[in-house]
C-alpha cells in the first residue's frame, strides 16, 4: 500500500506495479526530500524520472507543484501512473511520458525547478544522470535536482558543474540535493 503523505491528496492510496521491478520510495524518504525542499515545490515545474509508481512526482502535486512531468519507460507501469492521475482528477497538471529516462534528459529541452531522480539501485547510473542533466540544461538556474541511490554508489558532483547542496542517508540509500554552480 502507497500512501501519499502530505498536502491536498495526503492518505489517498496509489495503485502500484506488482512483483519487484518497482521499487516506490518508502514514505519515510519521501518525507526526507520533501522536509528538504519544503515550500520550494510550491508554484514549481517538475521532473520526475524513473518515475516507477508516480509517488514522487504525485507527492509534489499534492505539496503545490504547478505541473508534473514523469517519466517511465515501462509500459504496464506508465499506464499504472496514467490511472493514478485519472483517480487524483490531476490530468490536467500532469504528464506521463513513456521513455527511457536518460533519452528524456538528452532531448527534453526544457528546464525544470525540480528533478526528482529514483532510478534503479542497480543500474548505478547516478554519475550518467548528473552529467546529461547538466550537459544538458535541465535544471533552471535556480533549480534542484534530487537524486536517490544506493548509498555505496561513490559520487563526485563538481565535475558535473552541479553542486551538492545537501545529503541525507537512510537505511541502504542516500539522498542528495545539487544545484547548478553558478561560479563556472
Amino acid at each position: 500500500m502507497l500512501k501519499i503523505i502530505a498536502g491536498e491528496y495526503r492518505g489517498r492510496i496509489l495503485k502500484t506495479p506488482a512483483g519487484k521491478q518497482v521499487r516506490p520510495s518508502s514514505g519515510l524518504l519521501r518525507g526526507v526530500i520533501f522536509n528538504v525542499l519544503g515550500d520550494m515545490v510550491a508554484g514549481k515545474k517538475v521532473l520526475d524520472i524513473y518515475a516507477g509508481s508516480g509517488v514522487l512526482g504525485i507527492e509534489a502535486l499534492s505539496r503545490g507543484a504547478a505541473e508534473v512531468t514523469l517519466v517511465e519507460a515501462d509500459h504496464k507501469t506508465s499506464d499504472l501512473i496514467s490511472q493514478n492521475m485519472e483517480m487524483l482528477k490531476i490530468q490536467k497538471r500532469a504528464k506521463v511520458i513513456r521513455h527511457d529516462a536518460l533519452d528524456f534528459i538528452s532531448s527534453s529541452g526544457g528546464q525544470f525547478d525540480i528533478v526528482l531522480a529514483d532510478p534503479p539501485y542497480q543500474a548505478n547510473i547516478s554519475l550518467q544522470i548528473l552529467d546529461l542533466a547538466w550537459k544538458h540544461g535541465l535544471l533552471a538556474p535556480d533549480g534542484i535536482l534530487v537524486l536517490q541511490h544506493h548509498r555505496a554508489e561513490s559520487i563526485v558532483s563538481e565535475a558535473q558543474g552541479l553542486v551538492l547542496w545537501k545529503c541525507k542517508k537512510h537505511g541502504k540509500s542516500s539522498v542528495e540535493f545539487y544545484t547548478v554552480n553558478n561560479e563556472q
